[in-house]
């Protein structure tokens, strides 16, 4: 198989690709669509469509400790908790001031995709 790709991808003219495609589907018995699919080159892992995430590690690590500390509350009643729990954790523990205000700042949908 991996001869045949190998000698697949070197042809550079249609018709000569066309002569080796019909040998490989005389010898596997393939359809031409799905031949041409295994010896052409493999593409790449694709990439994740849509938005990319956004966020930093901190900050959900942050936010998933004011979840836990709420008693894992839904995103909707998290947001209005958030102030509070954030003034109540600052008196104990020490927080890193970007991941307070991307905690503060986020929306109930991200809370809950989160």
């Amino acid at each position: 198989m991996s001869l045949m790709r190998r000698r697949y991808a070197q042809m550079h003219t249609k018709k000569a690709r066309g002569r080796i495609l019909d040998d490989f589907c005389a010898i596997t018995g393939f359809s031409r669509k799905h031949s041409i699919k295994v010896l052409s080159a493999k593409k790449g892992q694709s990439r994740r469509r849509g938005c990319p995430p956004g966020g930093t590690k901190v900050g959900t690590a942050l936010l998933v400790r004011l979840w836990r500390l709420s008693d894992m509350l839904c995103g909707k009643l998290l947001v209005v908790a958030i102030p509070e729990l954030l003034r109540s954790l600052a008196k104990h523990d020490d927080l890193d001031p970007p991941a307070v205000t991307e905690v503060s700042k986020i929306s109930t949908a991200t809370i809950d995709r989160r």
